[in-house]
């Protein structure tokens, strides 16, 4: 999804439910325009443009069974989107979120809720530039002090094909560029992903 206001564009991801009548965006603030001019000059009641954009989606019909995301920082937003849409149905969700610190996983607690209200939800975090041993002794299989890696994802689909058809899964990945490059070439499955800058 894409919007603009004047001479200020700019393309981000909602991360609303797509049957929410309100568009969510969380924008990492940076020298970029469009991000400067959110946060910097964005007032409520400004008036923007929307358009239809991006490259990754899912219909909710498809009938995959599992759905693997792998984010890396503010690229949780278009998976964001798609677990509100499938939390609590027949589809298994397995989210993979990098980022450097605890503080920088941003909807952590909205992660969380949606986890625990949800069976066919699951949240891993990868935190580079954090000591995650507090955070193991609490939950080792949710916080790992690393980033994600190929053998991680690969694992992680060997561990699903045992229950399910390697047909009914599907793997998105949203963040860095050179994270997206390095991980949809070094994984066993296909990987559909979203790319900014």
């Amino acid at each position: 999804k894409q919007w603009y206001q004047r001479r200020v564009r700019g393309g981000y991801s909602l991360c609303s439910d797509p049957r929410s009548p309100l568009l969510e965006l969380a924008v990492k603030y940076s020298t970029h325009p469009p991000a400067h001019w959110v946060h910097k000059t964005c007032r409520a009641g400004d008036s923007v443009q929307v358009r239809v954009g991006g490259d990754v989606y899912m219909e909710s019909s498809s009938g995959v069974r599992v759905v693997l995301l792998i984010a890396g920082g503010i690229g949780i937003n278009p998976l964001l989107s798609m677990i509100r849409a499938g939390a609590g149905s027949d589809t298994k969700y397995h989210l993979l979120y990098s980022a450097a610190t605890l503080d920088e996983l941003i909807f952590l607690h909205d992660l969380e809720e949606m986890s625990v209200n949800h069976d066919n939800l699951t949240v891993e975090y990868f935190l580079t530039k954090e000591n995650v041993k507090q955070l193991r002794s609490i939950d080792p299989v949710k916080f790992h002090g690393e980033r994600i890696t190929p053998e991680a994802i690969n694992k992680l689909v060997d561990n699903y094909k045992t229950r399910f058809d390697a047909n009914d899964i599907r793997c998105f990945v949203c963040g860095p560029p050179p994270m997206i490059d390095y991980l949809s070439k070094n994984v066993e499955i296909k990987c559909e992903y979203e790319k900014w800058w």
